[in-house]
């Protein structure tokens, strides 16, 4: 301790057993005024170290506001002008319980989270009588704020909002220490650095954060043009404004990181499947080199006419070998258990699958792609229905379709399909397909995805489950006539399927059919 008898912030913290930062954080709130050194370092006295002990005293004990009302009290007393200072009335609580019944009828009856927000924010400037505010949301995967809604403040600063870091400024400290920061003048604050602010004439500055729970969510900031004092009163007011909507935020949070979870997932099962397929491939011709590397031996004249009989053999399953296509996979089975049962489970509501005229299996590097559409389909179907949801999946000679109807009273129209489910837009538009609203048989309304074949085959071998049982047949040698007769169907519908195996495989009669199986 000096002559004057103050001592540095070490010793301060040291004396009132508290950390240094916290220390800093009162400073920045207004409830510790120490005083500075020529060199700039913080000065505090016996007076500062017991205000310190009785503001920890305070805070351990969860009065937040009982400390925070006394200290701006006194700050309002000692350095404020009378008229920077707001009085709670009477009429003041009247009219602080309308605002708060208009934003609870908005969060009980508005399904817009976008408008509540916004209604958020005005009902925290009507609180503290103030023009200019912004609420934003952390995002934690990119570390920098959302703007949600603000009123009052130019575009040069609102399209600054989402390059602040989430501890940066006065903003971070509020959202980082979990505590609410006020500041009289921002003009004669020095760890005021961004110049926009300046610009904006800003002046008195509140910053209160979103919690619930152990989360920080975001924050609400109410900007004055005139210095002022933020009465602990006030202060509260903006507190239960983010207590009202912090759950809203916390759900656009959840989504917003579930919506990047999904997008990592994806990708990495998009991965996963190339570098499976890529190997499958690599495998397959290594085999393919081997066996003609031993046909070759086997045509030695010490082997005779039998060797040679066998490598030619040897070199067909070579061929075979080569040929095949990559992996195909029934994905029926796995949609049935995943997505129909595992839904109905989930949510209690019955969801059915028909499935007509489906491939009986797709390649596999598309069937995660495929997965993923339905699940997120079903998935917003689920949501929306009373209690029942029917998913089709079916198809025809151009083109296959996937179909999600709901019991809920209406459809959705185009413009709502593109706002309500943008990950499903973005994925049918990958696909080369397109999406239209139905109703099915039923009278269930809801969508449909639908997939030309050249979108999901890019080589044109989608057959249907018939197709391929006639093509079977074909290659066992049956007769039309025989084929026809075993699928119990008429010679000419046959000949309409053969046009159709034709046309897909891209030949032009059955013995080059043949030859595209062998």
């Amino acid at each position: 301790m000096d002559e004057l008898g103050l001592v540095s912030i070490g010793s301060a913290a040291s004396a009132a057993e508290v950390p240094e930062w916290r220390l800093r954080s009162w400073e920045a709130s207004g409830l510790l005024t120490p005083a500075r050194a020529a060199n700039g370092y913080r000065l505090y006295s016996s007076a500062d170290i017991r205000r310190a002990v009785e503001l920890r005293e305070a805070s351990n004990s969860t009065n937040r506001l009982g400390m925070f009302a006394t200290a701006q009290r006194e700050a309002a007393c000692e350095d404020a002008p009378a008229a920077l200072t707001a009085e709670p009335t009477g009429a003041g609580e009247g009219r602080r319980m309308r605002i708060l019944r208009r934003l609870a009828h908005e969060i009980r009856h508005v399904d817009d989270l976008g408008h509540v927000l916004g209604t958020a924010l005005e009902s925290a400037l009507g609180m503290v009588n103030a023009e200019i505010g912004a609420l934003s949301y952390a995002d934690i995967s990119t570390q920098r704020y959302v703007l949600a809604a603000h009123r009052g403040l130019s575009a040069a600063y609102v399209r600054g909002i989402d390059t602040w870091n989430l501890h940066e400024g006065l903003a971070g400290e509020a959202f980082g220490l979990r505590e609410p920061l006020t500041i009289v003048d921002l003009s004669t604050n020095n760890a005021v650095a961004r110049d926009v602010v300046h610009a904006e004439r800003l002046r008195g500055y509140l910053c209160v954060p979103l919690l619930r729970g152990q989360r920080r969510l975001g924050i609400i900031e109410v900007f004055d043009q005139e210095p002022r004092v933020f009465s602990a009163d006030e202060v509260q007011s903006l507190e239960l404004i983010g207590a009202c909507v912090s759950s809203i935020v916390e759900s656009l949070v959840l989504t917003q990181e579930l919506g990047f979870l999904r997008d990592e997932r994806a990708k990495v099962l998009r991965e996963w499947t190339v570098q499976a397929l890529a190997a499958a491939d690599t495998e397959r011709a290594e085999l393919a080199r081997a066996l003609r590397a031993e046909a070759d031996g086997l045509e030695s004249d010490e082997h005779g006419a039998a060797g040679r009989v066998a490598a030619a053999r040897v070199r067909s399953l070579a061929g075979r070998i080569e040929g095949d296509q990559r992996a195909w996979v029934d994905m029926v089975p796995l949609v049935r258990e995943q997505i129909v049962d595992g839904w109905s489970q989930h949510a209690g509501k019955r969801v059915q699958l028909e499935v007509a005229e489906w491939p009986a299996s797709l390649p596999l590097e598309l069937t995660t792609r495929l997965y993923l559409l339905m699940h997120s389909l079903v998935a917003l179907a689920v949501r929306a229905a009373e209690s029942r949801v029917a998913l089709r999946l079916s198809g025809d000679e151009q083109a296959m379709w996937i179909q999600v109807c709901d019991d809920r009273a209406a459809a959705p129209s185009d413009d709502q399909i593109t706002a309500f489910a943008p990950e499903v837009v973005a994925s049918v538009k990958r696909l080369g397909g397109s999406l239209a609203t139905v109703r099915d048989s039923d009278g269930l309304l809801g969508v449909r995805v639908l997939l030309p074949l050249s979108a999901v085959r890019p080589e044109g071998h989608t057959l249907t489950s018939r197709e391929r049982r006639v093509l079977e047949a074909l290659s066992i040698g049956s007769s039309n006539r025989a084929i026809a007769a075993e699928l119990g169907i008429s010679p000419k519908t046959l000949q309409n399927h053969l046009s159709a195996i034709y046309r897909k495989l891209g030949v032009a009669s059955r013995a080059q059919a043949m030859r595209f199986l062998r």
